[in-house]
């Protein structure tokens, strides 16, 4: 079981990179640190790609921070082929928030 826990956290260390909090390579979650908005889209966004996601609002620690928002992935359920394909389209997310223009009315 180790083993393949591993395996999954290796997948996603690779698919991913340093956008991963890992905080135990045989954790089967992965911590994802967002801004609280960003959490917030990537939930949504990750929702819209079929790649379900925990509510960033349940493991939100302060809710009245801004920089307070994680992405939390489970990583143990899902079949490798299907995992990386999860993966990818989460990195692809957090690629597109992170090169997204800041709004006015987002400032």
């Amino acid at each position: 079981m180790r083993a393949e826990i591993r395996r999954r956290t290796t997948l996603a260390s690779t698919v991913l990179g340093r956008t991963t909090c890992l905080n135990d390579p045989d954790a089967i979650h992965l911590w994802l640190p967002l801004t609280r908005d960003d959490a917030q889209r990537a939930h949504a966004m990750c929702a819209g790609a079929g790649v379900t996601v925990t509510t960033p609002s349940r493991v939100t620690v302060d809710p009245d921070a801004a920089s307070s928002g994680l992405l939390r992935l489970c990583i143990g359920a899902a079949p490798l082929p299907a995992l990386e394909e999860a993966l990818i389209k989460v990195s692809n997310i957090l690629q597109s928030i992170r090169c997204a223009p800041v709004s006015h009315a987002d400032v």
